[in-house]
């Protein structure tokens, strides 16, 4: 576990700044920080647990890419980016939360994870429009959304 100060003055988590940190396995980010830079947390195979600070407004290019044990992530309402890859290779990531306030989706940005339904604070349509999708777009994963569900596509 990594211990930030508690008076920490931290907004940015930089570009590969824990990459391939083995041993961590709970992470729990102080406020204050409003960016976590491309990398930052990439290869973190260990990594099990991660709260996000309200405050935060960017996840960025594959920010937790890798992270095979990661299981539980909390997403504040303040993120509005998550960025291509961010959750790549999680393979462990079951159900993500996503507050409706994410209002760009970068590409494959759970791609290679192993999730099987997302939690959406908004409605489908707003979902599809986020996603550049539509109604006829592939789902590897059910997304519970405030006004129903999309479901999964079958094989």
């Amino acid at each position: 576990k990594i211990d930030f100060e508690e008076e920490s003055k931290i907004t940015v988590l930089g570009m590969e700044a824990f990459k391939g940190l083995s041993a961590l396995k709970e992470l729990v980010i102080p406020e204050g920080v409003k960016s976590i830079v491309n990398t930052c947390f990439k290869d973190c195979v260990s990594l099990k647990s991660v709260k996000l600070p309200e405050g935060l407004t960017l996840i960025s290019e594959s920010t937790f890419d890798n992270c095979k044990n990661l299981e539980t992530v909390d997403i504040p309402g303040s993120v509005t980016r998550i960025d291509d890859f961010a959750f790549s290779g999680c393979t462990s990531l079951k159900t993500l939360n996503i507050p409706a306030s994410v209002t760009f989706f970068g590409g494959s940005v759970f791609g290679n994870a192993g999730l099987e339904k997302i939690n959406y604070g908004g409605t489908k349509a707003q979902w599809l429009e986020v996603n550049g999708a539509n109604e006829s777009t592939e789902w590897y994963y059910d997304i519970y959304c405030s006004d129903g569900t999309i479901n999964k596509t079958e094989n």
